[in-house]
């Protein structure tokens, strides 16, 4: 028996292709783990599950994927002022944002168990920083150099990390079929993230 699926794009029933014959891989969003998680937040993951296993029910091998946020979250999506739930949660709690993300995270993970929803293979933590950058911008080079220490900058403010760990260079369009004013046409950056300190 073949699974079906309901293609939200096209609005029909679409029997499931996999990428990969026989395999399947799942990205869940997590939790920010700033509090407890109500039954309403475990919702979505018995919803994930019950996919999951209906998957490996039809002998797909399932690969399942889910980030814990741990670090800055705001308050809400409207919200200008970088107001964030992680650092107010943890000056009420009266501990360090990593301790109580840990805290948290556990809780998530032990509640997840109680309603025997399967762990996902891999969970990955937000809690990063970043390391360097490396960039590349494609546009017309000659128009494009008298602006790259400012974009260097604004890198470096935007992504709050030190200018000397920040590279970018202007390389050629030739070759793209596309001539521009100036303009950068793309971009592309080679990012180097590190583990923040616990």
């Amino acid at each position: 028996m073949s699974i079906q699926l309901f293609n939200s794009a096209t609005r029909t029933v679409e029997p499931f292709t996999p990428l990969r014959p026989g395999q399947l891989g799942v990205y869940n969003c997590g939790p920010t783990v700033y509090d407890y998680q109500h039954i309403g937040n475990l919702y979505g993951y018995i919803a994930a599950d019950v996919v999951r296993r209906t998957f490996e029910y039809h002998g797909y091998s399932v690969k399942q994927v889910m980030n814990i946020t741990d670090v800055g979250h705001l308050v809400g999506d409207a919200d200008t002022a970088g107001v964030d739930k992680m650092a107010l949660a943890a000056q009420r709690e009266h501990l360090d944002p990593l301790a109580m993300a840990e805290k948290y995270t556990e809780q998530f993970m032990i509640d997840r168990r109680k309603l025997n929803i399967q762990d996902p293979h891999i969970v990955a933590k937000a809690g990063y920083r970043i390391g360097s950058v490396d960039a590349s911008v494609i546009a017309q080079a000659p128009r494009l150099a008298p602006h790259l220490a400012a974009m260097r900058d604004r890198l470096s403010h935007a992504l709050q990390i030190e200018r000397d760990a920040v590279s970018v260079k202007a390389t050629t369009n030739d070759g793209l079929g596309i001539v521009g004013a100036g303009e950068a046409i793309a971009a592309l950056a080679t990012v180097i993230v590190e583990r923040t300190e616990p």
